[in-house]
């Protein structure tokens, strides 16, 4: 999957909706307007590492087992040393397991197909002291407006 996120980086994300024009020819070929939305508004805070999925937190280089987490973990509850560097509304600067992460959001949209909106994530890793890094996207929703925030799976496209 592909998108064009030296485009949307000079958008307002809150903007960036499927169906509203702001999104290139390389969006997600499933991405569709979506029926409900219960992560309208989403936005990062210094809480974010307490109701962010386990699911976006980098494997320990020192502990395998770390790669999978248990589903409706958050990322402070699977990496207690995890900690924030700095926050904006739409971009979180992270240090986690060894990694520093910066995590974008780049748009919202029904990027599964199950009517309801989630959120695309861009994750940007990069092993402190080292020189290996890794990119991927990553989504996240929620079913209801007081429940948590979930993983989703991103469609091939």
């Amino acid at each position: 999957m592909r998108l064009n996120k030296r485009r949307l980086r000079n958008q307002d994300p809150f903007k960036a909706r499927a169906g509203e024009g702001h999104f290139g020819p390389d969006t997600p070929a499933r991405a569709r307007p979506a029926q409900i939305s219960h992560v309208r508004g989403f936005q990062f805070d210094q809480d974010a590492l307490t109701v962010l999925p386990a699911s976006l937190v980098p494997p320990s280089m020192s502990d395998p087992a770390t790669a999978r987490q248990p589903a409706g973990q958050t990322w402070l509850a699977a990496d207690p040393h995890a900690h924030i560097i700095s926050v904006e509304p739409h971009r979180l600067e992270a240090e986690s397991n060894g990694f520093r992460l910066v995590v974008e959001i780049l748009a919202w949209a029904d990027l599964d197909q199950d009517s309801t909106e989630d959120v695309l994530l861009m994750l940007s890793n990069y092993i402190i002291g080292g020189t290996l890094r890794f990119y991927h996207h990553a989504g996240i929703t929620r079913l209801s407006e007081a429940g948590g925030l979930l993983p989703i799976e991103l469609p091939e496209g």
